[in-house]
């Protein structure tokens, strides 16, 4: 098969997988192999079927920074509009332990008194605290 014939490779795959919230092309990729885990940021597009398989993967880094916004995929979840969703999916970061400490290169110049609650690095903290109570002090 020449090079213009072959198809979607495993990181378009991927990816498409990520943007419809494939879990069976998912996991087809997955054992397929030959692809990034870390290509591109999935949480954006509130693929809850897919991102707990993601964030499971050994070689996912929950804490890339995005190329586009130059964030990190905590700081693109406290911006999802749907309540429940953004929820799920800050959870699903903060339980694997996604760093609460980051500041993106564009807000680090910014002063901390002018950004948004969801923002601040103590509501993360106090999150990831509330779900330890929860659980009964395991992580």
């Amino acid at each position: 098969m020449s090079e213009e014939t072959k198809g979607a490779s495993n990181n378009e795959r991927l990816i498409a997988a990520a943007r419809t919230d494939n879990e069976d092309l998912l996991l087809e990729v997955f054992e397929q192999g030959g692809f990034d885990i870390n290509y591109q940021d999935p949480v954006a597009n509130g693929s809850t079927d897919v991102l707990e398989h993601i964030l499971s993967h050994e070689d996912c880094d929950v804490d890339p920074i995005n190329r586009i916004d130059k964030a990190t995929p905590l700081h693109l979840a406290v911006q999802i509009p749907h309540q429940d969703l953004r929820l799920h999916v800050v959870e699903s970061l903060l339980d694997a332990g996604a760093d609460t400490r980051c500041v993106p290169p564009f807000l680090s110049s910014l002063s901390f008194s002018i950004l948004p609650l969801p923002f601040y690095p103590p509501f993360f903290d106090a999150l990831k605290a509330e779900r330890v109570k929860e659980s009964g002090g395991k992580r």
